[in-house]
């Protein structure tokens, strides 16, 4: 993962990648900011698209019945939308909200360090939790990673136009 000299934003000259190709890891994403065109010419930044791609391999493809070319025929891609989680991030009155005055001013110093983000916050990926009877720490008192920050929201526009996509991939593969 690459990231401006800052250290705290992607650099959106290049990909983000999520697992290792070369490590032939069954599932891999990458994110990138589209600026060339089918014939690797410049697009003007009013025509830039950001694109999200995902590799299935190995034992993935299998886990999702898709372990012979011929599968493709008439496969229901729906049932892969959910591998992609598109999030967008609170602002910071809504991640304040209500917490005491700690907490809000150890969330806002990050935030203006992190260029009006907290995506770096430790709190937004895990969570501690007790015993509702007792009391006592769950999990040796260690935390549980979450799989989305609680510092997020579900982009339920852009899940439901990869959903429809998902949907026309199935319907064009179904003649």
């Amino acid at each position: 993962m690459r990231f401006l000299t800052d250290g705290h934003r992607i650099n959106p000259q290049q990909m983000l990648y999520i697992g290792n190709r070369k490590n032939n890891d069954p599932l891999t994403l990458q994110a990138y900011l589209k600026r060339v065109d089918q014939n690797q010419r410049s697009i003007e930044p009013s025509k830039y698209s950001a694109r999200a791609e995902f590799t299935l391999s190995g034992a993935t493809l299998d886990h999702f019945n898709l372990g012979y070319l011929s599968d493709l025929s008439g496969y229901r891609f729906e049932g892969l939308a959910h591998l992609l989680h598109f999030r967008r991030l609170k602002s910071l009155e809504q991640i304040t909200e209500g917490k005491d005055p700690y907490f809000t001013y150890a969330v806002s110093h990050r935030w203006v360090a992190d260029s009006d983000s907290v995506t770096a916050y430790p709190f937004g990926w895990h969570t501690y939790s007790r015993d509702s009877r007792t009391g006592a720490p769950r999990n040796r008192g260690l935390p549980k990673l979450r799989n989305h920050s609680r510092h997020t929201d579900a982009d339920d526009q852009l899940n439901r136009i990869v959903r429809r996509k998902f949907r026309d991939l199935s319907i064009r593969f179904s003649t």
